[in-house]
């Protein structure tokens, strides 16, 4: 029984402590679920099994010696970066368009925060999208590949470049970032009847692949329906959107554009000068990650000499 029992606690160590190093360590881009991962049960738990582990090291030292000591320390640096994770972590994504800079304050307002920690803070940093470079299929309607360029400039510092990767992810100033999904980004500019500009922005919509229809809204009843098609996308016409206009229910407007023609509608009219790439971008910050590292190296180790005092026996 007392065998079991100690099997069955080193299976679930194990298991935990190889599962929390995975999610963390950036090596796949699966999000870790880190709202129940830092949650009171899971944290009070880490604390019962590390307090367990030493008083069953402290009972049984002569006899486990130095692998049970490795042990207990390995579980403790695991349970030390669980711990320092769920109080300092950060794990937000942003939607950021080519040419356009992030910064902490942006991050703040905007970002989809995934996991804040307590004491977490935003790092003072700004990232700008250089270029995004997207990779498709031979019939260019499914995403193969996604790579960008990026420049970080982190308050007094130079600036700095670096490369992402849709399959990976980097550390740069102390945050993890990696990208993920692609989409346009056309600028839209909205003229009154007499021609005047009255706004003029980018939205990024999902229009990959193409024909992928998404909509806007501005400060108006009218909801704007789009859909782009890149020059190729249509055998023998050049690039392209199919526009619709509707207020509620009634369509207003239904036509191909060309980029950067204006067309009319009621007592407005509108064009897409120009159009960009989108991705968004994921920003982490873990501190307990090198006690996670440490702690599983030091569990390991504990194993391994478990196991070869076994054998010597």
């Amino acid at each position: 029984m007392k065998g079991l029992l100690r099997f069955a606690i080193w299976a679930i160590a194990s298991f935990w402590a190889a599962y929390y190093g995975l999610m963390l360590s950036g090596i796949t881009d699966v999000s870790p679920v880190q709202e129940p991962l830092y949650s009171v049960p899971l944290v009070t738990a880490a604390f019962l099994f590390l307090l367990a582990n030493i008083i069953e090291a402290a009972m049984s030292f002569r006899r486990r010696g130095l692998p049970g000591l490795v042990w207990v320390l390995g579980v403790a640096l695991l349970c030390g970066g669980l711990w320092l994770g769920s109080f300092m972590s950060y794990d937000a994504s942003v939607v950021v368009t080519e040419g356009q800079t992030i910064d902490a304050n942006y991050l703040k307002s905007a970002a989809n925060v995934k996991y804040m920690g307590k004491h977490a803070r935003a790092r003072d940093i700004s990232v700008t999208l250089k270029e995004l470079r997207p990779e498709f299929s031979k019939d260019g309607k499914q995403l193969e590949g996604l790579s960008a360029t990026f420049a970080a400039n982190q308050e007094g510092g130079a600036e700095s470049s670096f490369e992402l990767f849709g399959s990976g992810s980097r550390e740069v100033e102390g945050l993890r970032l990696s990208i993920s999904e692609f989409g346009y980004s056309p600028r839209f500019v909205l003229y009154d009847e007499n021609g005047k500009t009255l706004d003029s922005s980018f939205v990024y919509l999902k229009l990959f692949p193409p024909g992928s229809e998404d909509y806007f809204r501005l400060f108006s009843p009218l909801t704007y329906y789009v859909r782009y098609y890149p020059d190729g996308a249509v055998e023998g016409e050049p690039a392209h959107y199919a526009v619709r206009v509707a207020r509620n229910k009634d369509l207003i407007f239904d036509r191909d554009v060309k980029p950067g023609e204006k067309f009319s509608f009621e007592n407005a009219s509108m064009s897409f000068p120009e159009i960009r790439r989108w991705t968004k971008l994921r920003l982490r910050s873990n501190p307990g990650r090198p006690l996670v590292f440490a702690g599983l190296a030091g569990v390991i180790i504990a194993m391994l000499l478990f196991i070869r005092r076994g054998r010597s026996r």
